[in-house]
């Protein structure tokens, strides 16, 4: 049998236990193993990150994707919002999603001359998550002093959608450019379906508590995606949209770095991808009809992970998301 797979260290967290009063972990349980993804599925990707060389070929592969990126709308003195989310920094420890920001950085203060990039970094309901991840990755030095976390409970923007008023977070839009830094882990697949999927921080991340309220409990997980679309299709955002930037994901790791001007264009490559790759595990894991179920990650439940997929996947992994007749996926918030 393989050694079980160890779980990354814990770290210090207002949000978590002190590391200090961990002292086992799942994979320190008698009889535990692990298999490799990529003995199962044989035709998954390889991957960059985890590798031989680091967060260098994450770096070169962001470097890679921007050069096919028109950056010629910002200009020497014009003020950049990176917009990050703190999922990025749960995926694989961290540093990847970490680094591409630092890339992302460094590529357009040598491209167009600009020396005010700023890093805005959202959060879910752990208003003050990101500001951990910022530090614990020298991010506010990275940026000389320009990062810093947002909140959905932070001061407010009204933005006119076709829809009627929707709210995204200030800080988010206070530069004159927005640079959407993602990535395409399908995470809450019970909730988007990978409707939108590379649209959703519009609705969440960058949003005001009212907005991001009205994707989890009035609308779900049938119609809250065109929130989301709404936002980012309005005048305000576009006219400060210069484009998007993609950690691409499959459940073995990092599979390359995509950067586009069209947001859509890499929303519907990751949506391929998603399907192809997470599907497949999903499907495996709905084949389990008992189990004990150890969720050792310093996250909320849901968003425990393994195999690449969370916890409220594995939830779900019995019931065809995309099937229309069933009302609700087993874990939504109206479930839990």
């Amino acid at each position: 049998m393989r050694p079980p797979i160890k779980p990354i260290a814990p770290r210090k967290s207002q949000y978590g236990i002190d590391p200090a009063l961990v002292t086992m972990r799942g994979s320190d349980l008698p009889g535990m193993t692990s298999v490799l993804l990529t003995d199962l599925f044989p035709d998954l990707p390889p991957v960059i990150y985890p590798g031989p060389e680091g967060v260098a070929a994450v770096r070169r592969a962001t470097e890679q994707a921007l050069a096919g990126v028109d950056m010629s709308m910002i200009q020497p003195g014009d003020s950049v919002n990176i917009l990050a989310s703190h999922h990025g920094f749960t995926l694989l420890g961290g540093e990847a999603y970490a680094e591409m920001l630092r890339t992302i950085r460094d590529v357009v203060r040598e491209r167009t001359g600009t020396e005010d990039i700023r890093l805005r970094a959202g959060v879910g309901l752990r208003f003050r998550e990101t500001e951990e991840y910022i530090k614990r990755f020298g991010l506010d030095e990275y940026f000389q002093g320009k990062a810093m976390g947002i909140a959905p409970v932070d001061r407010g923007i009204p933005i006119e959608t076709e829809i009627g008023t929707l709210y995204g977070i200030a800080r988010a839009y206070d530069a004159k450019w927005i640079i959407h830094a993602h990535n395409s882990d399908v995470r809450e697949v019970h909730f988007h379906r990978q409707v939108d999927r590379a649209v959703k921080p519009f609705g969440m991340s960058y949003a005001r508590i009212e907005t991001r309220s009205t994707y989890h409990q009035n609308l779900g997980p049938r119609a809250a995606n065109f929130v989301a679309r709404a936002i980012f299709e309005s005048p305000f955002v576009q006219s400060k949209f210069a484009f998007t930037c993609f950690l691409v994901m499959a459940p073995n790791g990092v599979v390359r770095v995509d950067a586009d001007n069209n947001l859509y264009a890499v929303n519907d490559r990751i949506t391929r991808d998603g399907c192809r790759y997470y599907g497949k595990v999903m499907t495996l894991l709905g084949e389990i009809k008992d189990c004990i179920a150890i969720l050792d990650f310093p996250a909320p439940v849901p968003y425990n992970f393994a195999g690449g997929v969370i916890y409220a996947n594995f939830c779900g992994v019995n019931v065809d998301l995309f099937d229309l007749d069933n009302p609700l996926p087993p874990y939504t918030w109206y479930t839990e």
